[in-house]
């Protein structure tokens, strides 16, 4: 289920246009050679997949909403951490 919303908040990223395209597009075709850009646009992401799983849960939820939301942001790191220490070590 994490990983589907990191998947959803992906597209709506996308789906927003300017500078939520030109980064990751710079990255993808390494015109961008900045780790941190990554993790920005990555991170970036996860919050916005975070904040759509909280507006599409109704308000009794709450307590588990917020809980799923911080799996969410989990597999976030899990996912994206051993691609910024490997970029950070070459």
């Amino acid at each position: 289920p994490q990983l589907k919303a990191l998947q959803l908040g992906c597209f709506r990223y996308f789906q927003q246009g300017g500078q939520c395209i030109d980064g990751p597009v710079g990255l993808l075709a390494g015109i961008i050679r900045q780790p941190f850009v990554l993790f920005y646009h990555f991170f970036a992401v996860a919050l916005l997949a975070i904040w759509l799983v909280i507006r599409q849960s109704p308000i009794y939820r709450l307590p588990l909403t917020l809980i799923a939301t911080v799996g969410i942001f989990w597999k976030a790191c899990v996912v994206i951490f051993p691609f910024i220490f490997s970029e950070l070590r070459s």
